[in-house]
């Protein structure tokens, strides 16, 4: 069920410590914040609940989470500096009920039932092992617990132009798999993990937004100035008008949501 995987041996640890020292810091962007809420909306987050995010690198999404809801948050990732990253995040913005944990995702150091949300934002493209991890997600889940899952769409499914772009992608992040929707889901399915939302993702705006912006080292060098929290006048312009442009290939996209040409899939499930 795993298709389009790279050529390349598999990432090890140390290639995620290091892609951790060439990352920014994850920035309150309207890509970011509306991720959040979505996850939030999908699974149904409640103060009280047990939310563990996989391969959380610098914790973001729980953090954000945890302003959104009372939640026990907790994040685990292969990186040492992601954890050191996140605790020191936390610590600054004063967030408590929130816990970083160096961990693979194919040994879970939690018991049985432990959460009532499981976030897996990104990150199992890049498993070596996805059965296994898999299993542990649902293993950890309450019955009836829900989880955020997306995986990048296999190219015998997206859209020929944006080839180039996914196998840019794929060589920078590590990616190991793509799937189609059909396997995605079946692969869930085998694990007790039943979808109750599924949609595609990222089309042509998308696209040129990642290619000229994100993959682009010097261009992302110039944005990531823009987006910054900086105080004057023509900073502060230059990023409004950076998250109107997000906001606009963001809104378009979605009219594409049910196309099985987009570049990836999203996915909320429940625990039967």
């Amino acid at each position: 069920m795993q298709t389009d995987p790279l050529e390349d041996p598999s990432p090890d640890a140390a290639f995620y410590e290091r892609r951790t020292t060439e990352k920014n810091p994850t920035s309150d962007n309207p890509e970011m914040t509306g991720l959040v809420r979505r996850i939030h909306d999908w699974c149904g987050i409640e103060d009280g609940f047990r939310v563990l995010d996989f391969g959380c690198y610098d914790g973001y999404i729980v953090r954000r989470l945890r302003k959104l809801a009372k939640i026990h948050g907790v994040g685990i990732d292969i990186s040492p500096s992601a954890m050191a990253q996140a605790r020191h995040a936390a610590d600054n913005e004063g967030l408590d009920g929130l816990e970083f944990v160096v961990s693979d995702g194919a040994h879970v150091p939690f018991p049985n039932g432990s959460f009532d949300v499981v976030i897996c934002s990104e990150i199992l493209e890049h498993v070596p092992d996805l059965d296994a991890v898999l299993a542990e997600i649902s293993r950890i889940l309450v019955k009836g617990g829900r989880v955020y899952a997306t995986m990048p769409n296999s190219l015998s499914d997206v859209w020929a132009p944006f080839h180039p772009l996914c196998r840019r992608v794929d060589q920078v992040e590590g990616h190991l798999r793509r799937m189609t929707r059909t396997e995605f889901i079946a692969a869930l399915q085998s694990h007790g993990l039943q979808p109750t939302r599924v949609r595609y993702r990222g089309f042509v705006l998308s696209a040129l937004w990642y290619s000229t912006f994100i993959y682009n080292p010097r261009i992302k060098r110039m944005g990531i100035s823009l987006i910054s929290q900086r105080e004057s006048l023509s900073q502060r312009t230059a990023r409004l008008a950076a998250f109107s442009m997000m906001r606009a290939y963001i809104a378009f996209d979605r009219l594409f949501q049910g196309s099985r040409r987009c570049m990836g899939i999203d996915a909320a499930l429940s625990k039967v």
